[in-house]
């Protein structure tokens, strides 16, 4: 097992989503990036679809275009589009999404990270495969919870069966910022364990102040 620590920026998207409800406009954006490339870090979340309702409706932007020129600005750094096959709170079609990514890999993002929400790693294969298909690796969220479901035994047996469906990466996420520091020091070498020889992420919310921690 490596020591070695890398990081993916999430700028771009989580910063502009999560803390600025994607208010960054892409002329905003754009200057940054060249600068952003030369930065180190390993790969980079560039894109997530509701850029388009977003840009569109309120910034009469035109996503398309921060695809084209964005994407030309970064030379060290892998992008990462953000989402999946399957859609979220709205019922996309799946021939829609998948055009989506057909796109995306047109533009040079190959590498995603999603979920599937109740952790469910058999649903998951098949989407991961269908974007493997399409071109894209995908990094698969195990997502946190607190409960008493959610054991160290459930997260060993679910990094497991992640692990098995061959993705990219695990993305050990803990999406509620729930997440404390005595917690991950014996949790996560469990989820390290059990994910054997796939290489683990790991990202944090900061709902409630722990991450940097």
């Amino acid at each position: 097992m490596s020591d070695e620590v890398r990081f993916i920026d999430t700028t771009l998207r989580d910063g502009n989503q999560s803390l600025w409800a994607l208010n960054m406009k892409i002329g905003a954006m754009l200057p940054a990036a060249e600068h952003m490339d030369h930065a180190g870090f390993e790969s980079m979340e560039f894109f997530l679809s509701v850029m388009f309702k977003k840009y569109v409706r309120e910034h009469k932007e035109n996503p398309w275009y921060w695809l084209r020129e964005g994407t030309k600005r970064f030379k060290k750094t892998r992008l990462r589009y953000h989402g999946g096959m399957h859609s979220a709170f709205e019922k996309t079609p799946h021939c829609i999404l998948k055009l989506l990514v057909e796109r995306l890999v047109a533009y040079g993002l190959t590498l995603t990270r999603t979920s599937n929400p109740w952790n469910d790693y058999t649903a998951f294969k098949e989407e991961i495969d269908d974007l493997k298909k399409t071109g894209m690796d995908t990094v698969a969220n195990l997502i946190y919870s607190v409960s008493p479901r959610h054991t160290d035994e459930y997260y060993a047996r679910k990094a497991r069966e992640a692990a098995a469906i061959k993705p990219w990466r695990i993305c050990f996420k803990d999406v509620g910022g729930l997440l404390t520091p005595e917690r991950a020091r014996t949790l996560i070498p469990v989820v390290l364990k059990s994910a054997g020889e796939i290489p683990v992420e790991f990202h944090a919310h900061c709902n409630s102040g722990q991450a940097p921690l």
